[in-house]
């Protein structure tokens, strides 16, 4: 996923900073904080590195978990076609299901690493709430990281604490890790969850950006936007914003 996407955004990013955005097309950009590619590579090669170790607990437990079943006349993973019709269309539903459980899984572990109880970021008034308030130290002493990147860029996608990283990625144990699936049911797992945030926070729509602008406003004002678009569970729970009341007024 580093290899892959990170050069060509940073390629954007480059030509196109943030720093020099319109102020029509981003009227609350605060140019005064910007995002740190070195800082930020880092950390993101730290998240490939915990990700490649879940790859090998994987790769473990098909091949020598489950393996003592082969020996019984079972597979310890399914062909991906199967033979039929029905397998073939289940297995081609469990590829597409990825798409939303990687989005779903993301919302619960984002939200989980912001403050429960409705205060902002940093709010003094939360009394005996904020010192209970496990969401807020994580925040404090995990995600603030991540938020560092006010300004987005392609390596902010993936810089986090090593917490958060091993939250992040655990997605692509389900349901591979349960139920018995292709490797390649795994591997679309595992690319996505690497993959989609580069460009996704390269903020640039053109050229071959990913241009969230939903997930640019999460970085800007953090409590809002925790999940993405296709889940639709912030306009269900009340934290959707679509950036209108910080638009600057006409004069």
């Amino acid at each position: 996923g580093i290899a892959a996407a990170a050069p060509a955004c940073s390629i954007v990013y480059v030509r196109e900073n943030p720093a020099d955005a319109s102020s029509e097309l981003v009227p609350e950009l605060d140019r005064t904080k910007g995002y740190d590619p070195a800082t930020c590579r880092r950390y993101s090669i730290c998240g490939v590195l915990i990700e490649s170790a879940y790859e090998l607990a994987m790769l473990h437990l098909w091949t020598v978990t489950w393996r003592s079943e082969r020996a019984e006349g079972a597979m310890f993973y399914t062909d991906f076609f199967g033979g039929t019709a029905a397998h073939a269309a289940a297995s081609v539903a469990w590829v597409l299901f990825v798409l939303v459980w990687r989005d779903f899984h993301f919302f619960w572990v984002h939200r989980l690493i912001h403050p429960w109880f409705g205060m902002r970021v940093g709010d003094a008034a939360a009394g005996w709430r904020g010192k209970l308030d496990l969401g807020a130290f994580l925040y404090k002493h995990v995600h603030s990281l991540q938020h560092r990147s006010y300004n987005t860029g392609p390596w902010s996608g993936l810089s986090m604490h090593f917490v958060e990283h091993i939250l992040y990625f655990s997605c692509v144990f389900f349901p591979s890790a349960v139920i018995r699936q292709h490797p390649l049911h795994f591997l679309v797992n595992h690319w996505h969850v690497l993959i989609t945030p580069l460009p996704g926070h390269d903020w640039f729509y053109e050229p071959q950006g990913g241009g969230s602008y939903f997930h640019y406003l999460h970085h800007a004002h953090h409590e809002c936007n925790y999940g993405t678009p296709l889940v639709p569970l912030d306009k269900l729970l009340g934290s959707f914003e679509d950036g209108s009341k910080y638009k600057m007024k006409e004069a």
